[in-house]
């Protein structure tokens, strides 16, 4: 029986208010893809903007002479405040819903400038148009400052509120009047404005003043033609000429009115001297050819040198009439020294060691795990680059696999290649979006309460980050407080897996860790999922010797993994009871005894104590006994055929009651699963001391039904379970992922498996969509609970990046009698349940997930490395996803994707991407991935980098 609806979230982990969802916490220091950079050389000392793109901003330093590392901007424009980083209020998730424009939102902006009167210019790319903000700093009368509306708008016929690319034709026609996704942005002398009008293959100049609804009075690379907007126009897009432009990314000016145009998939930039025509007089990245193309024509892609270019997207030119070059795909910044008539071959290279032939990401450091360490010597796919008054120059290090920084090189440059300070990170080793510090939290999986304490500890896994961190006080943190504790990583702004190199496999390391418990001593458990291993922590807390922030030591005892704590491998050894693949879950009952949910062996193991390294377990469950079979619904044939009470498919997590009962998480059969006293045959419970399950939840009663919201989402139904914990009078709690929701059921469960109280969905059973936005009342992919011995339940937030608490929601003296007392009325409310929302068991849309942005692979010649691309579908219907093939192939391969692949509700399905070379070089690619999703109408872009030395 339904006795209450759920409770609204007291207090919150890894965001600053219940508001905010980013992956580690959005705020004035960190940025996540910054793409351009600007000088305001209109002040002194000059100030600092930057196109903080994927978190729709541009922020603002006031004084680029005195930041120190990791400064938090002074002004943000774009955004309410400094801690939110979407185009609008989002509906439906976080991602960038862009079909609201207005005078203060961005949405993915991509080029900044600023004229001599301190006017800022932003190109807001994914709204095609640039706005005019009026000396933003000025309007500060204290810092930090909210920065207001934009007062002029271009490409839209004067309209904030609309958005679309060439609007004025509604075609792929373009006019003076149009702009279609813009990037680059230059302001010269005489305040005339030059926009890289990049998806129309052309740059265009507004004469001063600008004022809304200006057109354009000339146009670069469409010989003319306001009308045309090909790619190579004069050539039908094939070779270029002088006159072509093919995706244009930034634009910049000399002294002399001299335009210089990075004209990135003809891999060069182009130079058209003053007084301006529409035909370039020069070249630089085609050893002086105007028709020719190519990536690294001179070494035919083998490598680079100092007449090479690919695909250059920012450009910049000092006082001194130096050029910049933002050479992105080969890793790296180039100057060129005046006259530039005569000179086409650069003369200092920033990011690769002073090296010309090198074009690694992050050279000296490597590619590794996906992604790249860093140094002050490095640069990975820059995107923008800027100069200031006295010659400083600033250089976007934005980076497919993620440096998300801007770099500054002090005066003289010619003699110094190591940049001197740092935005968007706190150091030069570090490059995680929106900067990993001990506060924000990104993709948290579980929660654990250490009772050995008063008041209770809580511990995080912090999945994305590669650490698992602590709160000495459960009771009282305030919102967004900062960890007292880290594990896995050697401080709290580091987030590798294995470490910096990708292989320091170690008792210090963690990859992916999932499940988190704590036994009676305090001591802690981890499931670390991807090294394929649980280790075990002494005591984290009390080595701290009560000094916090405290970095946690390494883990004492090692299972998996034989006694090894340098090894990772899936089923060390062959499957059997002293082996692991990618364990997810961790459990300790009052005893000592150890359970490890092994989900891709598709079991639990459970393991006696006394513990110790190497241990082999005592009992499995899921399997019919035997500890040599893996097999999703062993006896049944499979996740596509019915279930039983002796199998599992693909467990997610793991709980004791107090009597010793255990409670499964059966993911994929979206069903929790009850064991009495598994342990105890001599308890007197039913079906006591055996492998085969008691009670189900989720299935109606039914233990060969595993349907997601069998009958319909309901108090009755469940679909693809990640969580689950019992709390000290026996109440159980279940994260349901993909309903968005935490599930309360009140004891007796052997009675009554109809969810008692809903926590997420603004609180009802029913609705998909109870909730709008992210709030106290709302949940989004919740993936673990845990409840502390003063009745608060936490909830993972995993989707909101958060961990939020219900103060003791149990404020319900009398639940039991109540119970009783009706309990001849359940069937009759659990018919009326069945009955009502027989409407909404129709399917509804598919929800892409894509489990990452970019792809690193290195592999030697004629060898070949792998990586894969996740495509998930969240939602209740079937989803339909296509994906594109890499251009570059060989030695980019990509195996089952293609067009019309069909996800099932709660599916997913993996892209492989394989790198083959066959010679030393790099390329870079993407791949392009479209669904029916539709609130997601956006094409997903995967950016790709092989790397092979």
């Amino acid at each position: 029986m339904v006795l209450a609806n759920g409770s609204t979230a007291n207090r919150v982990l890894g965001q600053l208010d219940f508001t905010h969802s980013t992956p580690n916490l959005v705020d004035g220091k960190g940025l996540f893809n910054p793409i351009a950079v600007a000088i305001d050389a209109s002040a002194a000392p000059n100030r600092v903007y930057v196109a903080d793109s994927d978190n729709d901003r541009v922020l603002g330093w006031k004084d680029a002479s005195a930041f120190s590392n990791g400064a938090a901007a002074d002004l943000v424009i774009g955004q309410p405040d400094f801690l939110s980083s979407v185009c609008i209020p989002f509906i439906a998730g976080s991602f960038c819903i862009c079909n609201e424009a207005s005078a203060g939102n961005l949405c993915n902006p991509s080029g900044v400038a600023v004229d001599q009167a301190g006017n800022l210019y932003v190109s807001d790319n994914i709204r095609s148009r640039v706005l005019e903000y009026s000396s933003p700093f000025k309007t500060c009368s204290s810092f930090p400052c909210i920065g207001g509306p934009a007062g002029v708008v271009l490409g839209q016929g004067g309209s904030f509120t609309t958005s679309g690319c060439n609007i004025d034709t509604g075609t792929n026609v373009s006019s003076d009047a149009d702009l279609c996704e813009p990037t680059g942005l230059a302001v010269d002398k005489s305040n005339s404005l030059y926009v890289a009008d990049t998806g129309n293959n052309r740059v265009l100049k507004y004469d001063t003043p600008l004022s809304a609804g200006t057109v354009a009075n000339l146009v670069f690379g469409q010989l003319g033609s306001f009308a045309a907007s090909d790619c190579n126009s004069d050539t039908g897009g094939g070779f270029p000429t002088a006159n072509d432009l093919c995706v244009p990314t930034s634009v910049a000016l000399d002294g002399s009115g001299d335009l210089f145009v990075a004209d990135s998939l003809n891999n060069r930039v182009v130079e058209y001297d003053a007084p301006l025509t529409t035909t370039a007089n020069q070249v630089f990245g085609q050893g002086g050819s105007f028709v020719s193309s190519d990536c690294n024509g001179d070494t035919l892609d083998a490598g680079s040198s100092a007449d090479d270019l690919c695909n250059p997207t920012g450009v910049a030119l000092d006082p001194a009439g130096d050029l910049y070059v933002a050479d992105t795909n080969n890793d790296r910044a180039l100057e060129y020294n005046p006259p530039l008539t005569t000179n086409t071959t650069a003369n200092l290279v920033f990011g690769q060691g002073g090296d010309f032939t090198s074009n690694i990401c992050n050279f000296d450091v490597g590619v590794i795990n996906d992604v790249d360490a860093s140094t002050a010597n490095d640069l990975c796919t820059p995107t923008g680059v800027a100069a200031d008054a006295s010659g400083n120059l600033y250089v976007a290090d934005a980076g497919s696999s993620g440096n998300n920084r801007v770099l500054e090189y002090n005066t003289p440059v010619s003699t110094d290649t190591t940049a001197d300070k740092v935005l968007g990170q706190q150091d030069f080793k570090h490059q995680a979006a929106n900067l990993t510090d001990g506060q924000g939290l990104s993709n948290p999986e579980a929660v654990a309460i250490d009772f050995s304490s008063a008041p209770n500890r809580i511990y995080v896994t912090d999945l994305n980050n590669h650490r698992v961190l602590g709160w000495k006080d459960s009771t009282s943190f305030a919102n967004g407080a900062p960890a007292d504790l880290v594990i896995g990583q050697p401080d709290f702004l580091s987030y590798f897996c294995d470490g910096v190199d990708g292989s320091a496999i170690s008792a210090n390391s963690l990859c992916m860790p999932k499940g988190v418990a704590v036994d009676g001593l305090g001591n802690l458990y981890v499931a670390d999922s991807r090294n394929n291993r649980v280790l075990m922590y002494a005591s984290p807390f009390a080595a701290c010797g009560n000094t916090f922030p405290c970095v946690g030591g390494p883990a004492t005892l090692v299972l998996g993994q034989g006694a090894s704590f340098t090894s990772n491998t899936p089923n060390n050894g062959g499957i059997s009871a002293s082996s692991l693949s990618a364990p997810v879950g961790v459990a300790v009952d009052g005893l000592g005894n150890l359970y490890v949910v092994d989900s891709m062996n598709n079991r639990v193991l459970e393991y006696n104590a006394p513990l110790s390294s190497g241990a082999s377990a005592a009992v499995v469950f899921g399997q019919g006994g035997s500890f040599i079979s893996n097999a999703c619904n062993f006896d049944t044939g499979g996740s596509m055929k019915p279930s039983s009470a002796i199998d599992l498919c693909a467990p997610s997590a793991v709980a004791l009651d107090s009597l010793g009962n255990l409670y499964v998480a059966d993911f994929t059969n979206s069903r929790v699963l009850e064991y009495n006293t598994p342990l105890n045959p001599g308890s007197g419970e039913t079906g006591a001391g055996d492998t085969t399950a008691d009670l189900v939840v989720g299935q109606g009663g039914s233990f060969t039904s595993n349907k997601c919201n069998l009958g319909g989402r309901s108090a009755s139904s469940i679909c693809v379970p990640m969580g689950i914990t019992v709390d000290n009078t026996g109440n159980l709690y279940v994260a349901d992922d993909l309903n968005s929701r935490v599930l309360e059921y009140n004891k007796p469960l052997s009675t009554d498996t109809t969810a008692d109280r809903v926590f997420g969905e603004c609180g009802s059973f029913t609705s998909a969509t109870g909730c709008v936005g992210t709030s106290a009342d709302s949940l989004k992919d919740p993936t673990g609970v845990a409840v502390n011995s003063s009745g608060s339940l936490f909830v993972v937030d995993n989707g909101n990046n958060r961990v939020i608490a219900y103060d003791q929601p149990l404020a319900i003296a009398t639940p039991t009698p109540t119970a009783t007392a009706t309990a001849t009325a359940t069937p009759t409310a659990t018919a009326t349940q069945t009955a009502t929302p027989t409407p909404t068991a129709s399917p509804g849309p598919g929800h892409i997930t894509v489990n990452r942005k970019s792809l690193s692979l290195n592999a030697v010649p004629n060898a070949s490395a792998t990586g894969i691309i996740t495509i998930g579908n969240r939602g209740t219907g079937p989803l339909t996803a296509n994906v594109s093939a890499p251009k570059h192939h060989p030695p980019l391969t990509e195996l089952w994707g293609g067009q019309g692949i069909t996800i099932p509700p709660g599916g997913f399905d993996n892209v492989t991407i394989v790198f083959s070379p066959t010679k030393k070089g790099s390329v870079s690619d993407q791949i392009v991935i479209t669904s029916n999703d539709p609130a997601h109408k956006k094409s997903i872009k995967v950016k790709i980098k092989g790397v092979s030395k």
